[in-house]
Formats: structure tokens, sequence, C-alpha cells
């Protein structure tokens, strides 16, 4: 008995850190690199990709959006970030593709590359589909008229990082 109790305190630590642990991997902490900047990113544990979103739900992508990635780039290459990958229904206009020479040359400019431009059925995000869904049809904002909750578009950069020695 008086084993169990000594045992007691620590499997409550073990169950808390597990939780903490599983609270950070579930829900990464949301970043910005100012307080203007338009978007918003999630490092993952080794800081080795941000996965980078759009600040406000109902905003489309334009001008101001290229202009805070840029300035994401900038951070991101300081910081050594390898990834960075953008995922949003915004990324697709109607059923096509946004066009990528802006962002190709923006990536470029930076050092970098598109690796990949894929798109995703929203399944694979099913909580940011069931939001956008949401405030598509439920709560009628007029941005995202136009745009399918559920066919998302993928673009993964990849930042190649100067190494000195």
């Amino acid at each position: 008995m008086m084993i169990f109790i000594f045992f007691l305190p620590n499997i409550w630590l073990i169950f808390y850190f597990s939780a903490f642990v599983a609270l950070i991997y579930f829900l990464p902490p949301t970043l910005t690199t100012e307080k203007n900047n338009r978007l918003i990113f999630h490092p993952n544990m080794n800081n080795s990709q941000w996965d980078v979103h759009l600040k406000k739900t109902n905003d489309t992508f334009h001008r101001q959006h290229y202009k805070s990635l840029d300035d994401t780039l900038t951070h991101a290459r300081a910081s050594g970030v390898t990834y960075i990958c953008l995922s949003s229904p915004m990324l697709q206009k109607g059923s096509r593709s946004r066009q990528q020479l802006i962002l190709a040359k923006l990536v470029k400019k930076h050092g970098g590359y598109i690796s990949s431009d894929i798109s995703r059925n929203g399944l694979f995000n099913p909580l940011g589909a069931l939001k956008l869904y949401v405030c598509k049809n439920i709560l009628k904002m007029t941005a995202l008229a136009t745009i399918n909750p559920f066919q998302w578009r993928t673009i993964i950069i990849t930042l190649e990082q100067n190494e000195t020695l």
C-alpha cells in the first residue's frame, strides 16, 4: 500500500508531461514575424519546417500576402528553416490553380525553389475544411464565395541554407 502511494505523484507527473507533449504536437504555437503581417506560421518541433497560413479566414490571397511572405521567407532563412509549407484553398482560383510566377520569383530571391505543388482533398485537414465550410455557407462571408473548402492546394518551398565552414 505504501509503495502505491509513493508512485502516485510520479504517475501524475508522467501523465501531465505526456499531455503537454501531445498538446504541443497537435496544437503547435502560432507565430508571426511582425504585428501587421498577414500570414502566421506554425513551426515543427525542431524548427526545420514552417506551415504558413493566412491570418484571417476571410482574406483572399493578394499583393499584401506576397509582401508578408517575403518577410516570412527572410525570417525563415535567418532562423535556419529548410521547408515552408503553404496550404490553403485560397491558393486555388475557382477550379484551377493560381499562377505562381510571382511566387516562384519571390522564392528564388531568397535562395529557394518550389519543390512540390499539389491539389489535395480537404479531408487531410478536416478542422480547417469544416471551419471554411461554416464561414462560407453559414456565416456567408463574401470573400469565400468562390472557393471550395474541400479543394486545397499545397505548395512546399525548399530553402537552401548557405553553410560556411
